[in-house]
């Protein structure tokens, strides 16, 4: 039997119309996963790894310990024994600022850091490198650097998430936001949801004229392209089930033909001498015609004993 054939006419209008605009917006939503504005980098040796990737000609990335780093305050762990680096490179003359909105790693050994991230100057005129294990901003003086993140296999902790961002100190050009440190940013950063100033004006709505539909827009890319992922695939479930809930009540409290699952007799000839299926009203009529036999049958005994009691009255 077809699938369409057990749902009930009233549905396949209303209730495809709205399976067509659910399913309109969860293709949007996850089409929506590749027009975040920042492209995310994840620093492990999982499946969604970028180690060794040489990320250039951006002005801003999100470096991530482990996919869905920071979300919702951290729900996962980063892995043990890692060790994963990749290079930023920005325009000549531009410096870079990684600042940290979600950070948390073991706590150091005394002024030994264990798990880690390493940040080495790869520009010319610096070599430095610098370890970052407690929630701090770092400012390059070159315009190339050396991400790492080591850990060990004593303890994971919920991990990172870096925001970078290239800039360089005023005066800005008309295609630049200036930070209130002094320091100008692409335009393009300004109400992205992420901080790529220091002061946090590039998401001001007085300095930066960030609106209200800039904090909607914000609010689901915010959630990073596997947290979108993830949300697309629980509205996906949450919904079929309700729908099928909502199908089996609704044919459990139907008189409607379609509902029913079964073949019918018509289409079968082995059920042909089968009774038809017993109704509330044939269960009624048929118990009337049971009472009714008793009767009959009672009758019959009285009369069958008064004949032979009269058999043996004296003439």
């Amino acid at each position: 039997m077809e699938l369409m054939s057990i749902v009930p006419q009233k549905w396949k209008v209303d209730n495809g119309a709205r399976i067509t605009i659910t399913f309109v917006f969860l293709c949007s939503v996850f089409s929506g996963t590749e027009t975040i504005k920042l492209s995310e980098y994840v620093l492990d040796d999982g499946v969604a790894s970028n180690c060794n990737e040489d990320i250039t000609n951006k002005v801003s990335v999100i470096l991530l310990s482990q996919p869905g780093a920071g979300l919702f305050g951290g729900l996962t762990s980063h892995k043990a024994d890692q060790n994963c680096s990749v290079t930023f490179e920005v325009e000549d003359g531009n410096k870079i600022l990684l600042q940290f909105p979600f950070f948390d790693l073991q706590p150091p050994s005394g002024i030994t850091c264990i798990d880690k991230v390493v940040i080495t100057e790869l520009g010319d005129g610096s070599t430095d490198s610098t370890d970052i294990c407690t929630d701090q901003d770092f400012v390059s003086v070159t315009d190339k650097i050396e991400i790492q993140f080591l850990s060990d296999s004593s303890i994971q902790k919920k991990g990172f998430k870096g925001v970078t961002a290239s800039f360089h100190d005023a005066p800005c050009t008309d295609s630049e936001f200036l930070c209130d440190t002094n320091r100008c940013i692409s335009t393009s950063l300004k109400c992205d949801g992420e901080y790529q100033c220091v002061d946090k004006s590039d998401e001001s709505k007085q300095l930066a004229g960030c609106t209200l539909g800039d904090q909607i827009v914000n609010t689901v890319t915010g959630l990073g392209k596997y947290g979108l992922l993830a949300l697309v695939g629980l509205v996906a479930v949450i919904f079929f089930t309700v729908l099928a809930s909502i199908f089996v009540w609704k044919c459990s409290n139907s008189d409607d033909k379609c509902c029913q699952c079964h073949k019918s007799t018509d289409d079968d000839p082995e059920d042909w001498n089968q009774s038809p299926p017993t109704t509330s009203r044939g269960k009624k009529t048929s118990k009337l015609n049971d009472e009714n036999n008793a009767k009959t049958k009672k009758g019959k005994k009285v009369t069958k004993t008064k004949v032979n009691q009269d058999d043996n009255v004296d003439w």
